[in-house]
């Protein structure tokens, strides 16, 4: 029987797989970034940040709080012939293990709803981004063709799947809420989002 870590692996793996190199893409598009140290915050398997480490030359960090979802995350990285430029950690948001400023970009996807206390969490990743570093943060699916073939996969392997996903991510939390919290911690922070997602930037 699966644990939670990999029956969402498992979607991932299933699902998900198509989006990932999409919204890599757009993310290093968008950020500029091309070097330096790379965190993968709430990273479950770690496909989004191993996506960006085979497109650019970053090291790369793999965290989640999860202990289950990082180990999958670590064989992964060595699946994927990464363990030389990348790692997996246990960790939570609210606490990081890690020195101020030490990494160039921060990314997440979909973790931030699960997050209970964003004026903490979003403090966290401030204090570990770099000078210059940017936080790319929120949901989406890079474009309207994946967007779509995922929505009509989850939908065969559960229908309620969508509603689940529109009361997660609800009036509580958007984009403009989380660059709002940004803001107070100094953040220069901006909205990327269409009919694919909804993203928050933000540059120290």
């Amino acid at each position: 029987m699966q644990n939670k870590a990999q029956e969402f692996d498992s979607i991932a793996e299933e699902v998900f797989a198509p989006l990932y190199p999409v919204v890599a893409e757009q993310i290093l598009q968008i950020t500029g970034k091309e070097s330096g140290t790379c965190l993968d915050i709430g990273c479950g398997g770690g496909h989004l940040g191993l996506e960006i480490a085979r497109m650019v030359d970053m090291r790369l960090v793999l965290a989640d709080i999860s202990a289950d979802a990082v180990e999958l995350a670590r064989k992964r990285v060595g699946g994927w012939g990464f363990s030389c430029i990348a790692e997996a950690v246990v960790a939570g948001v609210h606490s990081l293990p890690f020195a101020d400023g030490s990494f160039d970009l921060i990314v997440s996807r979909s973790s931030v709803w699960f997050w209970d206390d964003h004026l903490g969490a979003f403090g966290e990743l401030m204090r570990v981004l770099a000078p210059g570093g940017i936080i790319f943060i929120g949901s989406g699916f890079g474009k309207q063709r994946v967007k779509q073939a995922v929505i009509e996969k989850m939908r065969e392997r559960s229908p309620e799947w969508p509603k689940k996903v529109k009361k997660k991510t609800g009036a509580e939390h958007t984009p403009q809420t989380i660059a709002d919290t940004f803001n107070q911690l100094g953040g220069l922070t901006e909205i990327f989002q269409n009919d694919c997602g909804g993203w928050v930037i933000c540059r120290k």
